[in-house]
């Protein structure tokens, strides 16, 4: 292949590709071959290729030894990897981390990191707390909490907001360290003091909560406002919550809808789910079945169980909808599937109603398994109705001793059975002796 035909090859290829096909090279030691490879997979931003590109120019294999070129190279691949961490350490409860390029275990940035290391240890506060990142989240390293912990206190020392932040983040949850509400919270003061949004969020839900400080629901609001005015989608919805109950501040509908608004606007569920109930009773807004059943349709969509339940509900009682016990049903068993208690009892019922015995026994036993009494009366009313007789009165017995006889569960299971004896079902003899038997 001529050196023409050769460049059009490498830049038909991918990165991906050009990367594999240098790593072959190397790993053969045939480095004057593999590095323009690399060389243009990192030109084609291959965070892999930066990295070895840099080592490649750093140690002078395969390419003349170049200083310039090994910062240049060592810089955007630490650009990339750092960038990743900012993604994946989160504000609030840690979430679970990949590392970078986790499905592909033969690529590594150990040449880039280790550069790394040598500027942080130069003293930077924002380069100690980048490096602190990639250790949390395993970008480019093993994750580490303890080393992530190290670098995140020095960059602090230096009043850096961020790493004041994460080590509040550090005591609160035990990363790297022994939980400790109080440290978490002195930490979180100071990089709020500082106007970090997220610190000042959790300074709030600290004297929310009276963790790692006594309960203050008046310093509690201070703080979420402060963060919500920094668009925090989360202290925004907290600050309409608070305005809605009326928690240490004077009751304000119109204001917390106007919260729940703006969080919803950004994308929260709860506050979708929320603005869903205020349009439904009027509260702080006209009433409007049509833009609560799009503010539920949108919360469900983000996965909120309660607002599938809700979206279930307008469908089976043709509530501000027209009535479709299918869109009903298809809503209870998405949130029913995602383990929301009330929606097993709904569908065990829906099912019950249309005639679909078997289904509706199998969700009414997932409903009385979570200990709920009505999905406990519905499945022994669908196992008397199937012909199950024993089974259903071992049912009712059940309900009977975990509910007593004054339950609002008993007084349905009864009231069901009255109406199935009324109504001459082919089981209502046996439903007369289990009725004398456990309500009378």
């Amino acid at each position: 292949m001529d050196s023409s035909n050769r460049e059009h090859h490498i830049e038909s290829k991918d990165s991906e590709s050009l990367y594999r096909s240098g790593l072959r090279l190397f790993k053969g030691k045939k480095y004057q071959k593999a590095f323009p490879l690399f060389h243009e997979a990192a030109h084609k931003g291959d965070t892999a290729a930066q990295n070895i590109v840099g080592l490649m120019y750093e140690k002078g294999v395969g390419i003349e030894q170049n200083n310039q070129k090994e910062v240049e190279w060592y810089q955007k691949a630490a650009a990339q990897i750092i960038s990743e961490a900012r993604l994946q350490v989160r504000s609030g409860p840690p979430q679970t981390m990949r590392p970078v390029d986790s499905a592909d275990h033969s690529k590594n940035y150990a040449a880039t990191v280790r550069w790394y290391h040598g500027l942080a240890e130069k003293g930077n506060a924002d380069v100690e707390e980048n490096l602190a990142m990639l250790y949390e989240c395993g970008c480019g390293v093993k994750k580490n909490f303890v080393e992530a912990l190290q670098w995140h206190r020095k960059a602090a020392n230096k009043h850096h907001a961020g790493a004041q932040y994460h080590v509040g983040i550090a005591y609160c949850y035990g990363r790297g360290v022994s939980k400790n509400f109080e440290n978490g919270f002195i930490w979180f003061e100071r990089a709020a003091a500082q106007g970090h949004a997220d610190a000042q969020l959790e300074v709030g839900r600290m004297y929310a909560e009276g963790k790692g400080v006594k309960q203050n629901s008046t310093e509690a609001f201070k703080w979420y406002r402060k963060a919500a005015e920094q668009e925090n989608v989360i202290a925004q919805y907290q600050v309409g919550r608070m305005y809605y109950h009326g928690e240490d501040i004077k009751k304000d509908l119109k204001k917390a809808f106007k919260w729940f608004e703006k969080s919803a606007g950004s994308g929260c569920d709860e506050a979708y789910h929320d603005l869903g109930g205020m349009y439904v009773r009027g509260e702080g807004v006209k009433p409007d079945m049509a833009k609560a059943q799009a503010s539920w349709q949108k919360a469900a969509e983000k996965g909120h169980l309660e607002s599938m339940e809700k979206l279930g509900s307008m469908y089976f009682d043709g509530f501000g909808v027209e009535k479709n016990y299918a869109l009903a049903k298809t809503w209870w068993q998405q949130a029913a599937e995602g383990g929301h208690a009330g929606s097993l009892v709904n569908l065990g019922w829906l099912l019950y109603l249309t005639g679909n015995y078997q289904e509706s026994i199998e969700w009414s036993q997932k409903a009385a398994a979570k200990k709920e009494g009505l999905g406990q009366a519905n499945l022994a009313l669908v196992l008397l109705i199937s012909g199950d007789i024993a089974a259903s009165e071992r049912e009712y017995q059940v309900l009977k001793n975990q509910y007593g006889s004054k339950n609002e569960w008993i007084k349905s299971a009864k009231s069901d059975l009255a109406e199935y004896i009324a109504q001459k079902g082919q089981y209502a003899t046996a439903a007369k002796k289990i009725l004398r038997k456990y309500f009378a």
